[in-house]
């Protein structure tokens, strides 16, 4: 849904360039009012899961949890003991300030162990700052670079929005052929897996960027100057750029289009399900801190970005993915084997279970069956 509604950024571009910036600006406004609107209509519906079995019987869930106290202070409180213990978190455990210091803290060891899953999760969260530094180049730099060549009265924002596109394309493709021809073959290609080969494509991005940029640099009439030198001057705020189509610069979105759904999709996916019920937000917006992280280095990297130095930039963008995500992938590989080994024990729990309803008769249906009849 991301995906279609960034579809509107086509629209924005044109309206800033044929009518002016209050259009562009307008229609996005227009389109969150009316999102909000459908929030506080449907409010009450958004919390409930209707389940339809049999056509006759609709059994309704309640999903919406109430208002509950922030675990953020009572993580702090966790993580500042395991410091003060010299990163022991056993020091933290209930039973053990019990017994060393005759005090019960308030919270349990579950939440302990809730607390140490999702500090794990953050170091794989965390890799992800070098990755939105080359993500983040399809909103700065590449569509500068776009500015650089021959447009055809193409905006030079319109390009960014061949992510979306792209990405509506391919995800339902890896879905319906990829991932099941991966499955028939039982090759198991996991989240971290998924993230590292995405850290790959986005290396491979910044790659071929650096390659449009030399040959950018190989074409008149400013050559490794682009829209400065006398020669592509048009008039006095006006520069010819150098003699080669944009459209150059299209296996470049593919190519991060492919490295977002592995990386930033999957990477969301083992967040959500690695951490506890209670921390999932808290994960969720780690995410979003770790892609600030990287808008950050970005800005701090941008002095560089400047002509004639572009190639080199690139390429080092694309080296420092590449090996991120070697290092990534040899990291955190086995949480694609506990995550294996979690799949097979919940699928050979799902076949005792049949094998018991059967021998016993009691199968679901033939409980809902008794329902209905009642």
């Amino acid at each position: 849904m991301i995906n279609i509604a960034a579809f509107f950024s086509f629209a924005t571009t044109y309206l800033e360039k044929y009518v002016g910036f209050w259009a562009a600006y307008l229609l996005p406004t227009c389109v969150l009012c009316i999102a909000f609107l459908h929030l506080i209509v449907w409010n009450k519906h958004l919390g409930t899961l209707t389940i339809i079995r049999k056509q006759t019987l609709a059994l309704t869930f309640q999903v919406k949890r109430p208002p509950q106290g922030s675990v953020l202070l009572q993580a702090a409180q966790i993580i500042s003991l395991a410091i003060r213990s010299r990163h022991r978190f056993k020091a933290a455990n209930p039973s053990y300030q019990q017994m060393h210091y005759s005090q019960m803290p308030p919270w349990t060891a579950e939440s302990l162990t809730e607390v140490q899953r999702s500090l794990k999760t953050c170091r794989v969260i965390l890799c992800f700052a070098i990755y939105y530094l080359c993500y983040f180049q399809i909103l700065s730099n590449i569509i500068s670079q776009a500015g650089q060549m021959e447009t055809h009265g193409i905006p030079t924002d319109t390009f960014s929005c061949l992510n979306p596109i792209f990405c509506v394309i391919f995800i339902p493709t890896f879905q319906k052929i990829l991932y099941p021809f991966l499955n028939q073959r039982h090759i198991h290609f996991g989240p971290i897996t998924r993230m590292s080969v995405g850290f790959l494509f986005v290396a491979f991005a910044m790659a071929y960027t650096a390659i449009t940029q030399h040959i950018i640099y190989t074409h008149g009439p400013c050559y490794s100057h682009p829209l400065t030198c006398p020669a592509g001057k048009i008039s006095n705020n006006q520069h010819r750029p150098n003699d080669i189509n944009v459209w150059i610069q299209l296996p470049s979105h593919i190519l991060l289009s492919i490295g977002e759904i592995f990386g930033l999709g999957s990477l969301g996916e083992h967040a959500y399900a690695e951490a506890p019920a209670d921390i999932k937000v808290v994960l969720q917006s780690f995410c979003q801190l770790t892609g600030a992280l990287g808008a950050s280095l970005a800005i701090a990297l941008s002095p560089l970005c400047e002509d004639p130095w572009l190639v080199v930039v690139y390429a080092t963008y694309a080296g420092f993915a590449g090996v991120v995500g070697l290092v990534f992938w040899a990291v955190f590989r086995r949480c694609d084997i506990r995550e294996t080994a979690r799949e097979g024990d919940r699928q050979e729990y799902d076949e005792m279970r049949v094998w018991w309803e059967m021998g016993h008769n009691v199968a679901i249906d033939d409980q809902l069956t008794e329902v209905e009849r009642t």
